[in-house]
């Protein structure tokens, strides 16, 4: 539980910095612009999870609230905050339920993205920090957002623009094993978008 405070009042003091950061640069002519987005899904199975007879429903409910700042035509930096819940508890035939939310992580507040974009020059932009990654139609590297918790990494990426080509590179930590670093997982690449 002292965890779980500590996180929420380290999410808090961000969000809080942010909001003052974005007033301070606001003064300064910076553009800001506050976004959020609320999601609910209903889903019914049916014979579901090992072959059972009995339906299962549920109500989940994901929340995002971000801003993103915006200095000139060079600088870029967004925060968004993401909460996703499932209505009610887990229970069973005679239990008495009747929480709000699930708890455990689903009660939790991400920090789903924070990261900063900048247009070194006209024909060189670099991205950094934590950010959805989906790469072409997502086939392969995708941001999942159909999940609760869709996917996101710490990465840094470099885009080039020439006249017959934007080239891209990109690394990115996906998994960070604070156990041992043999699990970590990790990942780069390069990609030509050529011109007609």
């Amino acid at each position: 539980e002292n965890n779980k405070e500590t996180r929420m009042k380290k999410l808090l003091f961000a969000f809080t910095s942010f909001a003052l950061a974005t007033s301070a640069y606001a003064q300064e002519g910076a553009d800001i612009k506050w976004n959020a987005e609320m999601r609910f899904r209903f889903t019914n199975t049916e014979n579901g999870v090992n072959a059972k007879t009995a339906n299962d429903n549920q109500m989940d409910q994901r929340t995002k609230i971000g801003a993103t700042l915006t200095k000139g035509d060079d600088l870029t930096a967004t925060v968004t905050l993401l909460n996703a819940a499932t209505w009610g508890t887990e229970g069973s035939t005679g239990s008495t339920g009747g929480d709000m939310t699930a708890g455990g992580a689903e009660s939790n507040l991400y920090v789903y993205e924070a990261f900063a974009f900048w247009k070194a020059m006209d024909n060189l932009a670099l991205k950094v920090g934590r950010s959805s990654v989906e790469i072409a139609d997502g086939s392969v590297v995708s941001k999942n957002d159909w999940e609760q918790l869709p996917t996101s990494s710490e990465s840094l990426s470099a885009a080039y623009f020439t006249e017959w080509a934007n080239i891209s590179a990109i690394g990115v930590r996906a998994m960070n094993d604070t156990a041992t670093a043999t699990n970590d997982i990790e990942y780069y690449g390069a990609m030509f978008d050529f011109k007609n």
